[in-house]
């Protein structure tokens, strides 16, 4: 069976491709072609709609991941709405938003939900605890740009140049995902 799964970022599609084939699972990367993003208050949610709407409309078996920054000190968002802050604000801008804010608690949720026609959606989430840290100076999204994972020193986008291995930690649902397919499909 071919999985596909729809995204125009090229470390998602890479990072997800490494995974997955080590379990001899085929996976075709293609381009995201429109794939609608439900309004939803969780990354699951966000994910299941996606896999299920892209399986039903090209009637093939499909992955969806959403990611989302949940900060306390803004009442979980960015959360579901992540990508668009950093699209509409930018980084410096929601750095400006954290400004005096002595709570710099946060969390990041990763779903991944894969649906085949017809069926239900399966879904897998991880939750990440963290901090926003004071002062951004790295490139990248904003979750990359400003979350520190709990026990490391460096955000997420430093940790995948300098400690690629440690990002499996935190975002280990891919894995769990082919373990559970393999199971499921008598692979």
């Amino acid at each position: 069976m071919e999985i596909l799964f729809f995204t125009n970022n090229k470390r998602k599609a890479n990072g997800m491709k490494k995974i997955i084939e080590k379990f001899r699972i085929n996976i075709k990367i293609e381009k995201n072609f429109g794939i609608p993003e439900i309004q939803a208050d969780t990354c699951e949610e966000v994910a299941e709609f996606g896999a299920k709407w892209t399986a039903e409309k090209i009637r093939k078996p499909t992955i969806k991941l959403d990611t989302g920054l949940f900060v306390d000190a803004l009442n979980g968002l960015p959360g579901v709405y992540t990508s668009q802050f950093h699209k509409k604000l930018g980084i410096e801008k929601f750095m400006k938003l954290m400004e005096n804010e002595t709570n710099r608690k946060a969390y990041l949720v990763y779903a991944f939900s894969f649906c085949e026609p017809g069926k239900e959606p399966v879904t897998f989430s991880c939750k990440t605890k963290g901090t926003v840290i004071e002062k951004s100076n790295q490139e990248g999204s904003l979750i990359d740009s400003v979350f520190i994972p709990d026990g490391e020193k460096e955000v997420i986008g430093k940790l995948r140049e300098t400690h690629p291995e440690k990002i499996s930690q935190f975002f280990d649902i891919e894995e769990k995902f082919a373990k559970w397919f393999i199971k499921n499909n008598k692979i």
